[in-house]
């Protein structure tokens, strides 16, 4: 089974919180239909960390030479694969202030953070962070949005097969000299 980094990662980060964090109530979502604005999502209300491929220009990433090399299978190359973070934070009991919401946020985006460092560090880079439309999200909590990096292996493996079941089905025959089929008589 193929293993991916950043869905990894993702996976991860989501069962440090539900271990570590519980009381935070927070949602994850992951993909590109995931970052609707706050007020769309659960009637603009709770923490919600959604991780999107790539960032606001599609971008990949970079590839760059192999980071552990020895590996097996042998590692062809790095991908320093772009991902975004958007990180909402929401004081329910302080909705118009805010001071309140923008502590949440910083506090959900501390959380998050050190979810990342416990489960990635040494793997994965902060790019770029910043508040989203702050007036958009006045009066439904704070949002961040957070691009980053993670090193991927580029592994020298065939391309996995996914889906339905595959069945090997092989055909063969033997052709005598002279056009003759086994069994023939002459």
């Amino acid at each position: 089974m193929t293993v991916l980094a950043l869905p990894d990662l993702y996976d991860k980060v989501k069962a440090f919180f539900e271990e570590e964090e519980p009381d935070l109530g927070v949602a994850f979502a992951f993909g590109w239909k995931a970052p609707q604005r706050q007020d769309a999502q659960g009637g603009g209300r709770g923490n919600r960390i959604v991780f999107v491929p790539g960032d606001a220009t599609g971008a990949l990433g970079m590839v760059a030479a192999v980071k552990y090399p020895g590996r097996n299978p042998r590692s062809l190359a790095t991908l320093n694969e772009l991902f975004t973070v958007y990180v909402w934070g929401w004081d329910a009991s302080k909705e118009a202030d805010e001071l309140a919401q923008y502590t949440a946020a910083r506090l959900l985006y501390d959380a998050w953070y050190r979810a990342m460092y416990h489960v990635a560090h040494g793997v994965f880079q902060v790019v770029s962070q910043a508040w989203v439309n702050p007036t958009a999200t006045r009066g439904r909590g704070a949002e961040l949005q957070v691009v980053c990096t993670i090193s991927a292996v580029i592994p020298d493996t065939p391309y996995p097969q996914t889906g339905g079941d595959v069945t090997p089905s092989i055909t063969t025959s033997i052709g005598l000299p002279g056009g003759d089929e086994p069994g023939c008589s002459m």
